[in-house]
């Protein structure tokens, strides 16, 4: 299998506590900004601004997606409307300024003050999709919109598919904790048992790929943070599990050219990090999380897990 991670070769961020400073720096990726098409029924005046859509999230296919995005002001930086509308448009279609869908937006509050947008979308074909908003900031309404480009499949383990099975490393399988975390102050029971006999346990799991010490975002650490505080509350009821990019933390030694990928991520195709799934008593991945997901969103799906067994 190919693996599409990509990760900076000459860089290793040691700092966690301090990754949020460069957050958006770091994660937001920022799409090519084209003009709005929102009519003059819809919005009376709309301000032309540099206003921009900066999305944390790379991996979109057909199907069910969840879009995590900010405004962003070139000078200004991050930016929290007091109102917002968020549209999906096919472009490739016949009549590409037909609304497809009206999307709601949740605020997800982070850690360092700022946060992210999060919608679902869904995409029903392939190719490029127009995303509107319309926005009121600063007494002035905005009209601005992008584009993605949605192909068939997505790179990671889609929504409804069986999680891949992986006899992950556990501190019963190897001599020293360092061996299979890069986490400073590991919390053991995330390393107590493998993915491969979670998932046959019967029993919800959520897993988190991470690599705190090296984590290009500078989130692994907070992410893990969230995983750990998570573990406890739902002690018993789910498995939480992280699992480290990397094969060899305790062999890198500053260097990442040692690094050496893990099979998990290997397996499960992903492109980055870090990356979260939710996975039910059947083995089915139900929601998956790009970059930071907070502890509220992830609970939200534990809900759904809990309500419908």
């Amino acid at each position: 299998m190919k693996v599409s991670i990509i990760f900076n070769k000459k860089q290793v961020y040691k700092s966690i506590t301090n990754g949020f400073i460069y957050l958006f720096l770091l994660i937001l990726i920022t799409i090519q900004t084209i003009s709005c098409t929102t009519s003059n029924n819809e919005i009376q005046k709309i301000d032309v601004s540099e206003l921009r859509i900066t999305f944390a999230v790379t991996d979109f296919s057909v199907g069910e997606n969840r879009i995590a995005f900010a405004i962003l002001d070139p000078n200004k930086g991050v930016i929290i409307p007091e109102s917002m509308d968020v549209s999906t448009y096919h472009l490739d279609a016949k009549n590409p300024d037909n609304k497809i869908e009206t999307l709601e937006t949740t605020f997800r509050q982070w850690p360092n003050g700022k946060g992210v947008y999060t919608v679902n979308a869904n995409f029903n074909k392939s190719g490029k999709w127009g995303i509107g908003i319309n926005l009121f900031h600063n007494k002035k309404f905005h009209g601005i919109s992008t584009f993605i480009i949605v192909p068939e499949n997505s790179q990671t383990p889609p929504i409804g598919s069986k999680a891949p099975t992986v006899e992950t490393k556990t501190i019963s399988s190897v001599e020293e904790i360092s061996e299979i975390t890069s986490a400073i102050n590991p919390h053991l029971p995330l390393y107590e048992m493998s993915l491969k006999n979670s998932i046959e346990s019967k029993t919800p799991t959520i897993i988190l790929f991470a690599t705190p010490a090296f984590c290009q975002t500078g989130t692994c650490g907070p992410q893990l943070d969230i995983m750990k505080s998570l573990s406890l509350r739902w002690h018993g009821q789910l498995n939480f599990i992280h699992s480290e990019i990397y094969s060899n933390p305790n062999d890198i030694n500053g260097d990442i050219s040692n690094a050496k990928i893990s099979k998990a991520a290997v397996k499960w195709n992903l492109p980055s990090e870090p990356w979260t799934f939710v996975i039910d008593e059947s083995g089915k991945i139900i929601s998956k999380f790009e970059g930071f997901v907070t502890a509220e969103e992830l609970e939200e799906s534990i809900g759904f897990i809990l309500n419908t067994k």
